[in-house]
Order: C-alpha cells, then sequence, then structure tokens
C-alpha cells in the first residue's frame, strides 16, 4: 500500500507539471516472495518457482507504447536498461539484454521469446530446509516450460502458463518426450 501511495504521488506530481505524457515510467521489482508454495517458507532467494521469479514489469510512455499493450512473452528485467535506451532513441551494444520495444509493434505478438536461465547460489546456513539449503540450482524457462535442476542432479518440470503455482512437476509424465531432452541439453 505505502508503494501504490507513494507511486501516486510520483505520477501526480508529473501530471501536474504537465511531464508524465513525456516521460517513461516503469514499475518493476527485482523479486517476489514465497508464502509457504512448492513447500518453502517464507522469503526469496532460494528457489525458482514462479513465487520469487515472476515480478510486475510495468511500462508507460505513450509516444511509443500503446495503451493496453501487453506482452505475452517472457522476459528478463536485465533488459530494461537496452528498452529505456531504444524508446529514448538511443543505441548502446555494449549493454546485456534486448529491448523488449520488439514485442510492442502490431507484429509483436509473433515475436518469439528467448529461452531464459536463472541460478541459484547453495545456502547451507539456513535454519529452515530450501531447495537450495544443499544444492545449487539452475532453471530454464522457455516459452511453455520451466526445469529445475538441482546440482544433485533431481529435477523438475512445470507448464507455468497453465500452473502459475508450479503445483504440478511434469518430469515423470514429459521424461519419455523430447521435450524434457532438448531441455536438459539446452
Amino acid at each position: 500500500a505505502h508503494v501504490d501511495q507513494q507511486l501516486g504521488v510520483l505520477l501526480d506530481s508529473l501530471r501536474a507539471r504537465g511531464d508524465l505524457d513525456n516521460t517513461l515510467v516503469i514499475v518493476t521489482s527485482d523479486h517476489g516472495e514465497h508464502f509457504g508454495e512448492n513447500g518453502v517458507e517464507s522469503g526469496h532467494g532460494v528457489s525458482l518457482y514462479q513465487a520469487t521469479l515472476q515480478v510486475p514489469l510495468v511500462l508507460r510512455y505513450p509516444s511509443r507504447i500503446p495503451a493496453g499493450s501487453r506482452v505475452a512473452q517472457q522476459v528478463e528485467l536485465r533488459d530494461v536498461a537496452a528498452t529505456v535506451l531504444d524508446l529514448a532513441g538511443l543505441e548502446d551494444n555494449r549493454l546485456p539484454g534486448q529491448s523488449l520495444a520488439r514485442y510492442l509493434g502490431p507484429q509483436g505478438s509473433a515475436v518469439p521469446g528467448d529461452t531464459i536461465l536463472a541460478e541459484v547460489s547453495t545456502r547451507i546456513r539456513e535454519t529452515k530446509p530450501t531447495p537450495n539449503q544443499f544444492h545449487a540450482l539452475k532453471a530454464l524457462y522457455t516459452s511453455e516450460f520451466s526445469y529445475i535442476r538441482r546440482a544433485d542432479g533431481r529435477e523438475e518440470l512445470y507448464a507455468y502458463r497453465t500452473d502459475p503455482a508450479d503445483s504440478h512437476n511434469l518430469i515423470d509424465s514429459l521424461a519419455a518426450t523430447g521435450v524434457l531432452s532438448a531441455l536438459r541439453t539446452a
């Protein structure tokens, strides 16, 4: 509620000065939080489930971003800096990531999403059991699946678009398919 109130103050101030429609506004977060989902205690930095990885990313810039635009592809926060430069009409190929503006035009929904890698290191000093208590974790996100592998070889696979709570591990049901093989290779 406090953040919402402060965003309102900022936006009202920009509007009162006549600058709101000429300002690129970005609202996001660096991580989500667990509240007991997937058997993980409350907190963050201990898993690669949707509860911690999926964060809001809202952009407003009327001259370049059509109102009501929504990007279905998964994106990375590292793309934000390249997006800011692109929307400002500047180029800098030294930054990591790609501009998200490629998704905003009329053909945006046809642009394929990137495969995203996420990692979290081992935390052996945790007082409560966590997914990364003894093993680092890696995850790959494709347009359909999230694949999580622990350093000890244990795997999880979720269809995150239809199962955003990561509650149905598909690893056994898809073990014989090319999907799992391709994710393991990647």
